[in-house]
């Protein structure tokens, strides 16, 4: 009886199945709702089209202000853009059906491809990083986060103790320790299948602990360590080590030139016979793994 039961309900699921798909295939174009088809990015002048309107209604055209008209002929249009890219733009077809004002609208957005650093609105490239890292991704503002259509995405950073964990995606997490001003880019093939790189430079707080001046230096840099970090190593630690911070000088390249040890008093580089330039002070804490890191400018 129980497989009965269940073998009518299989028929009758079917039968309704075939019915709707009998309805599908009977209905003209007619049938459906107008819609506007037509790529989601502006890259070049771009032509949408109306389909399923009635017979013998005509649509009247109209764009977002950053777009422009070019031609309207029948059910398309021929759309421009501005030299910039934009988010938030609209391509309108109004038109009447027995005497009731209707439309319809197609949000886009406008892309042009090179280097930019598109602070427009929202910012593509979006992250809360801090010293050690974090995830930074492209997204379109205003569509609810969606990510940014693209391929080959390839991240790079100002900070050399920034090293990203992905690359070939929209987003990547960056892994090191850095403190400052930071720029961000990202170099990828974008929507118009052309190459773009998006810049945002990002100010991550540096660590209160440990504080380099002068800098720009010249002859003697000092890095002087907070009393704060001494109780805190002791803390961790359970006692004071006899030098528990160690503190190092590297050139640009990634070179060790000078290192120093203390137990919480300031120490001093010798910088005047280094040539100008950047320059990078690691801070061991003995407590974490990874340095706290301080971009310096030597500068005679």
């Amino acid at each position: 009886m129980k497989n009965t039961i269940t073998l009518i309900m299989a028929l009758c699921l079917f039968t309704n199945f075939l019915a709707a798909q009998t309805e599908r295939d009977s209905k003209t174009v007619g049938d459906y709702p107008p819609s506007i088809t037509g790529p989601d990015y502006i890259c070049a002048n771009t032509t949408f089209t109306i389909q399923n309107l009635p017979a013998g209604v005509s649509p009247s055209w109209t764009v977002s202000s950053d777009l422009v008209i070019i031609s309207a002929s029948g059910n398309s249009v021929l759309v421009g853009s501005s030299s910039y890219t934009n988010f938030g733009q609209w391509v309108k077809a109004s038109y009447e059906v027995q005497g009731t004002s209707k439309f319809i609208q197609k949000d886009v957005a406008i892309w042009k491809s090179g280097i930019q650093s598109l602070k427009i609105g929202k910012a593509i490239m979006q992250g809360d990083p801090e010293s050690y890292g974090g995830e930074i991704g492209l997204y379109r503002p205003l569509s609810g986060g969606i990510p940014l259509t693209g391929s080959n995405f390839i991240w790079s950073t100002s900070a050399i103790n920034w090293i990203p964990e992905f690359q070939g995606y929209y987003f990547t997490i960056f892994d090191g320790t850095a403190c400052g001003q930071i720029e961000v880019s990202v170099n990828f093939t974008d929507v118009c299948g052309a190459n773009s790189t998006i810049y945002k430079n990002f100010d991550i707080e540096c660590s209160p602990y440990f504080t380099c001046y002068p800098n720009p230096a010249s002859n003697i840099l000092t890095i002087a360590i907070d009393q704060t970090a001494i109780a805190l190593n002791q803390q961790f630690s359970g006692k004071l080590q006899k030098s528990p911070f160690d503190v190092r000088l590297y050139d640009n390249q990634g070179n060790w030139l000078q290192r120093a040890s203390s137990s919480g008093e300031n120490v001093n580089f010798n910088t005047s016979g280094l040539l100008n330039g950047i320059y990078f002070v690691h801070i061991y804490d003995g407590i974490n793994a990874k340095p706290e890191i301080r971009k310096i400018i030597v500068k005679h």
